[in-house]
């Protein structure tokens, strides 16, 4: 990779009756690994509004993107990036940071025009669809 790329991911489903919802922007450039947020959005504006975070606060969507981030790496065995990412949107409602931790893994590869086994995607999204019964504000591992 020689010039920065930026790319989105989007996790849009309904599950079981449960909506699934997150979408991540992130910024791909050469490094050594390094991960970042920032992030500049409104939050919270009205009731079934997208919400963006802001700069501060929105810390378990931030951490969920993290970890999304970190896992798409470590599985495309690349870690000779560094990844910014730049917005993350959902709704409080449909929104949890495993939900924008997907995202954020497909994000990642989407710049990294990588291309994960079904069977690996598969894993990812019944993760994602067991999140509601976790603790609404639990980081995800998707390892």
């Amino acid at each position: 990779m020689t010039a920065m790329v930026e790319s989105e991911g989007k996790f849009a489903r309904v599950s079981s009756g449960l909506p699934h919802f997150a979408q991540v922007w992130i910024r791909v450039e050469e490094g050594s690994g390094n991960i970042s947020v920032r992030c500049s959005g409104a939050g919270f504006t009205s009731q079934g509004s997208f919400e963006d975070a802001p700069a501060v606060g929105y810390d378990d969507w931030k951490a969920g993107a993290i970890a999304g981030v970190r896992y798409a790496l470590g599985h495309a065995g690349r870690h000779d990036v560094d990844v910014t990412i730049t917005r993350i949107t959902g709704l409080s409602t449909d929104t949890n940071p495993t939900i924008v931790g997907a995202a954020a893994a497909l994000a990642t590869w989407n710049a990294l025009a990588f291309v994960p086994a079904p069977s690996e995607w598969a894993r990812v999204e019944s993760i994602v669809f067991g999140s509601w019964q976790r603790p609404r504000d639990e980081v995800p591992s998707f390892a």
